[in-house]
């Protein structure tokens, strides 16, 4: 026994574990236990060995059996899982081939090896190897549980219907993922788990595989039920999905429901995650391959899904027929075909019988997957028969009661016709006329009245009730039947009556044209009366009169004659009436053309005189024309003896009013009365003698013609009144056109914002104002001169008084507004201490007056102001002392600054004002200085760093100037620095080019610096030259110096480039010039 080599080591050949404890030993002991039970004695020296055997045995026995356990523990572990125990392995194989390992952790030592004769060591290191052991053996169980549980989980799938029951997949697989997840929670490396999960991803993939295969097989009939309503829509049966929100789905809606759930399992592998970890991608997943190994399979299921889809459309075709009569219009197909009883009753049989067979149709049709719901359509159907039968019913109710209303209609109209007794020969022979057309018509209504009653008896045994008023209609016709026959003999008696009541209108009649032939004898006109027009007019109306009457009386005669002839009876004679028509229409000829000329004369004499004056010329239109009908009716008469007398003294009497009317026409123009006031026109009205109470409102041309002869007897005083008046009227119109001027007349006024930022109305369009003055005084001059000025002197002079100050006030105010805008921003700035009361005195009688001017902006209201024009005057003066005090102010800043003087008044005290404000700094430097256009600030704008040409150049200041309020100064430091900087670059160029000439930077230095130094090296080379004799080499040193500023390229799409090639173009000015 060697009690110092090692306990165990591993053997390389087959990798086993082996105790080394040896054999011979083993079989010492059991010799030696065997010889001593025989009672043999053992040497000393054997017992020895054998003391120390038995010593160390029982650590060999449990050393080999965990050796034991080490090289069977591969036998026991899963393949699959052997990555997992991997670690613990490894930690087991560590303490075999380093037994210190054990140590180390206690503090001991951890040099060299454990051996057999070290006890304590020994025991330590074996109860390690122990709990190493059972702690790999207590792995290795667990993992073999968890895999038998995820094996009776896969084997459970294998039977489990992935096409109807993919929840349950979803969840077992879930189990699986969530064993695996509590591993890799409790420690197990993730690239350990790889190869376990793989393992159950194939196993997985197998389940699946066989599943999908044969859900495949049975697509159609293992697909979750899609319920499908059958519907009538849009005048077709039609399928629809119970989910749909369209009032009506077409087969493509359920094809995509159907596809969906079809694609839905058909892409179970591409979404199937199965055991590995696919967070980051599914490169790796294996499921995806089921569809390629099933492709031929899919694509049978898509051919089945077309047999399944066209089998859905001829399902639809058994129903078609219960459905035409959602197909047409109910209403137009009763109407159509039902005409007779015999219809009527054959349909409502015919659709008892239909509903019946309805009933039947099945609730439910099942396509494989497709369940179709038939409720609806079958309700479609009922309600379908159900409008059929209630328009049928709704029809007949109609049709007897429009054969009720027909014969009622009948009847009524016959009983009224039957009614009414014969007043005229006429209403008899339409009596006549009536009794055979209703006897005729009579013969229709009897066969509608029968099928009246053969409908009514339908509708009781339909509906239950008849029509209400048949009983009412049959004893209507029942009377009319009656007064059929007794209605030839009314019209006979009636025939009788009528021929004396004839006679007796007759005799009447005669009576009454006697009495009429006697009055028109008396009252008819005589020809003396044309001489007077009013006569003239009370005869027009009295022939008018009595020829209506004549013609009311020969309607009559004619109605006499008519019934007279109808009845057989003679010819009756109206003497008188026919004398008297004869003489009525002899003297209608004779007073028809007074007539029509008295007609178109009252048109006109209706016109009111305000409306007509300025229209006159239709008066004298009217006169031309009836003096031209007078010739033609004068002409055509001239063959008429028997009416000559009587039309020629018409004509003479027309003629005679028609120049009457002519002599007065010309003074029309007196009596216009355009310009005449109230006033005038009650002196026009007293000088025509027109009545009391004649107004211009309801005067007419009427009343002008009956004043004619007034007006032709007063024509001067009417011509000098209407002189006055228009005199009189262009005085009132100026008057109120001041009037108007002074009631509307306001300052136009804009906004001025003082130093404070207070804002100010200020007047402006000053011009306009001076002009509307000007021309109202000019215009109360021009009243002046008229005859009729005294009447209008008073409320004159108001106005010219009223101008006169407002003509004073604004001129005075407009130079006080012009003086207060040029030097409020000037004391406004504190400028002028001394002067500053001055300046706020007025400062706020300005504002006041604005202010007042602001809130009523009406011109006179400022004249009506009381002392304004002192106040005026003495604001104006006041200004005018502060402006002299600003202008020796001006005068003084000059004298310190005299490039002031090359600047205004206004640009000066801007400057002064605003000092320190860029804005007007830039804009004023240019005229103070030739050379610079702007200058450069500071981000500040406090200082200012350089100088800016027209074209741009910048030129820094050597020192920068600080800008204050003291403009004159910092202005003087500006020019003197100007001056300073200039001087120095000068200096640095002529020290660059080393006073040769072409040699200066052009790009260091301004233009104006470059050309300057060009110029005085040329003038020292030059006088060289001459000295030297060498102005023909200095010609050509010239020559090459232009070429070089002419060959340089400059890009000038920048501000710099620009400024560059300005340079380069003035030095080859200057170079040309020197060559010259």
């Amino acid at each position: 026994l060697e009690t110092s080599g090692r306990l165990m080591e591993l053997d390389s050949r087959d990798g086993k574990l082996r105790v080394l404890y040896g054999d011979r030993l083993v079989t010492l002991l059991n010799e030696v236990r065997q010889l001593s039970s025989l009672g043999y004695d053992i040497p000393s020296k054997i017992m020895k060995c054998v003391d120390i055997g038995k010593k160390f045995y029982q650590y060999g026995v449990e050393l080999q059996a965990v050796a034991h356990f080490y090289n069977t523990i591969d036998t026991e572990m899963i393949p699959s899982q052997q990555s997992l125990m991997l670690d613990l392995a490894k930690s087991f194989e560590r303490l075999v081939k380093d037994p210190k390992v054990s140590q180390r952790g206690g503090g001991g030592d951890s040099s060299g090896q454990i051996t057999w004769d070290n006890p304590e060591q020994l025991t330590r290191y074996i109860s390690t190897l122990r709990a190493t052991a059972e702690k790999l053996k207590t792995e290795n169980l667990k993992l073999r549980r968890h895999h038998l549980t995820i094996q009776q989980i896969v084997c459970s799938l294998m039977n489990t219907d992935l096409l109807r029951e993919p929840h349950k997949w979803q969840y077992q697989v879930q189990e699986i993922r969530k064993i695996m997840d509590t591993l890799t929670n409790e420690g197990y490396a993730a690239k350990n788990m790889k190869p376990w999960r793989a393992f159950w991803d194939r196993q997985l993939y197998k389940a699946l595989e066989l599943q999908y295969s044969m859900g495949l097989k049975a697509l159609n009939e293992n697909l979750p039920d899609i319920k499908i309503d059958l519907v009538f829509g849009e005048k077709s049966v039609q399928y629809k999905l119970p989910s749909s929100l369209q009032a009506q789905s077409s087969i493509e809606a359920i094809k995509a429901t159907y596809y969906h759930e079809m694609k839905r399992f058909l892409s179970i592998p591409l979404t199937f995650k199965g055991c590995s970890d696919t967070s980051s991608s599914g490169k790796h997943l294996i499921f995806q391959s089921i569809m390629s190994l099933h492709s031929d399979d899919i694509v049978a299921c898509f051919y089945t899904s077309n047999e399944l889809f066209a089998k859905l459309e001829r399902g639809l075709n058994q129903y078609k027929e219960w459905t035409v009569l959602g197909q047409v219009d109910i209403e137009e197909l009763v109407e159509k075909n039902l005409q007779d009883v015999e219809d009527w009753e054959r349909n409502f049989r015919a659709l008892k019988i239909r509903g019946q067979d309805a009933e039947k149709l099945p609730n439910e049709v099942r396509y494989d997957c497709f369940v179709v719901n038939v409720n609806p359509l079958k309700l479609t159907i009922e309600n379908q028969l159900r409008r059929l039968h209630d328009s049928m019913l709704s029809y007949l109710k109609r049709s007897i009661v429009r054969d009720a209303n027909t014969i009622d209609t009948f009847v009524d109209q016959g009983l009224e016709t039957l009614n009414d007794r014969p007043q005229t020969l006429d209403e008899i022979s339409e009596s006549y006329k009536k009794h055979e057309d209703l006897n005729s018509k009579r013969k229709d209504i009897l066969p509608l009245y029968q099928r009246l009653e053969s409908k009514n008896k339908l509708l009781r045994s339909v509906a239950g009730s008849g029509h209400e008023q048949l009983i009412q209609l049959q004893l209507k016709i029942e009377k009319f039947e009656s007064m059929m026959n007794s209605h030839i003999e009314l019209i006979n008696e009636q025939k009788d009556i009528l021929k004396k009541n004839i006679q007796s209108r007759y005799e009447t009649f005669v009576n009454q044209c006697e009495k009429i032939k006697l009055r028109w004898q008396q009252f008819r006109p005589r020809e003396q009366d044309m001489e007077d027009e009013k006569k003239c007019r009370d005869s027009l109306k009295l022939v008018r009169e009595k020829e209506q009457e004549i013609q009311d009386l020969l309607k009559q005669k004619e109605s006499l004659i008519e019934e007279f002839k109808l009845f057989g009876m003679d010819s009756p004679v109206f003497q008188d009436l026919d004398e008297v028509n004869g003489d009525i229409m002899q003297i209608k000829n004779v007073w028809g053309v007074y007539e029509e000329y008295q007609q178109e004369l009252n048109d006109l004499i209706k016109e009111d005189w305000v409306t007509f004056r300025s229209k006159t010329y239709r008066f004298d239109e009217f006169l031309s024309n009836w003096q031209e009908k007078l010739k033609q009716f004068s002409t055509n008469e001239a063959t008429k003896s028997s009416k000559k007398s009587s039309t020629s003294n018409m004509n003479i009497r027309i003629q005679q009013e028609i120049d009457n009317y002519r002599l007065i026409t010309p003074l029309f123009k007196w009596v216009r009365g355009e310009a005449l006031s109230p006033d005038h026109w009650l002196e026009l009205f007293r000088i025509l003698k027109m009545p009391r109470g004649t107004m211009l409102e309801r005067l007419t041309f009427g009343d002008i013609l009956k004043a004619r002869q007034e007006i032709a007897n007063n024509a001067e005083q009417l011509k000098d009144l209407n002189t006055r008046a228009q005199a009189e009227h262009t005085i009132r119109e100026a008057l109120r056109e001041l009037d108007n001027w002074g009631a509307g007349a306001q300052f136009s006024l804009t906004d001025y914002i003082d130093t404070k930022q207070n804002k100010i109305q200020i007047i402006k369009d000053w011009k306009d104002l001076f002009t509307q003055i000007g021309d109202n005084q000019s215009l109360l001059s021009s009243l002046k001169d008229s005859p009729y000025y005294k009447n209008f002197e008073g409320q004159a002079q108001v106005w010219e008084q009223r101008l006169g100050i407002l003509d004073e006030c604004l001129h005075t105010l407009n130079q006080i507004q012009r003086k207060f805008v040029y030097l409020e921003p000037i004391f406004g700035r504190g400028a002028l201490p001394k002067e500053q009361h001055r300046f706020r005195e007025v400062d706020k009688d300005f504002r006041e007056i604005m202010s007042d001017i602001a809130s009523n902006p009406r011109l006179v209201v400022v004249a009506q102001r009381k002392d304004l024009s002192n106040l005026l005057k003495t604001m104006l003066d006041q200004l005018g002392r502060c402006q002299k005090a600003l202008n020796e102010l001006l005068e003084e800043k000059r004298s310190i600054f005299p490039r002031f003087y090359f600047i205004g008044d206004d640009d000066l005290l801007e400057i002064l004002g605003q000092a320190t404000n860029p804005t007007v700094i830039q804009s004023h430097l240019k005229k103070l200085f030739a050379g610079i256009h702007s200058v450069r600030f500071d981000e500040s704008n406090q200082h200012i760093l350089g100088m800016r040409s027209l074209d741009g150049e910048l030129v820094p200041l050597i020192k920068k100037i600080r800008i204050t309020t003291s403009v004159e100064e910092w202005l003087k430091q500006l020019s003197k620095e100007m001056i300073s900087t200039l001087q120095q670059l000068l200096t640095n160029a002529l020290q660059d080019s080393r006073k040769q000439i072409g040699q200066v930077p052009v790009e260091k230095y301004p233009s104006q610096i470059s050309c300057l130094a060009e110029s005085i090296n040329f003038t020292e080379q030059c006088e060289e030259a001459i000295k030297n004799g060498e102005l023909e080499k200095f010609h050509n040193d010239i020559k090459q110096i232009l070429d070089k500023y002419t060959s340089v390229h400059i890009n000038t799409d920048t501000t710099d480039g620009l400024v560059t090639d300005l340079k380069y173009k003035a030095l080859i000015m200057d170079t040309v010039h020197n060559m010259d």
